[in-house]
């Protein structure tokens, strides 16, 4: 949702063009539309963080490497929360860490993240 859309909406209701319960369902609309994107491989869940205090985690076995990084990718420019995909080897790290050099990875759990601010 953007602030463009909201600022119109405003406008729309001061000048009476909408009425309150008419905001109310295209403002849920809106966010119903906007809380996930459907990559064709995989749905993006971006309201998680919202409900559950962290974001969709990536579960990086079956995809490729290119997958998991449009998923984290995706994720990072959604989330002010730290990013992670499991099952993840070495050779997807590597791929990830190309363009998202932030990322670390433990090998033993074989995760990649993205260290933000604490998610607790």
């Amino acid at each position: 949702m953007t602030d463009d859309f909201i600022k119109k909406l405003l406008e729309e209701y001061k000048q009476g063009a909408v009425n309150a319960d008419g905001v109310a369902a295209r403002l849920q609309e809106r966010a119903r539309r906007d809380s996930f994107e459907d990559l064709g491989f995989a749905a993006v869940d971006y309201a998680r963080e919202m409900r559950q205090g962290f974001p969709e985690v990536v579960y990086a076995a079956g995809k490729t490497k290119e997958q998991t990084l449009t998923i984290m990718e995706r994720l990072a420019a959604n989330s002010a929360k730290s990013i992670m995909a499991t099952r993840a080897d070495g050779e997807i790290y590597d791929f990830v860490r190309q363009t998202l050099p932030e990322a670390k990875y433990n090998a033993a759990a074989r995760i990649i993240y993205l260290e933000r601010e604490s998610a607790c």
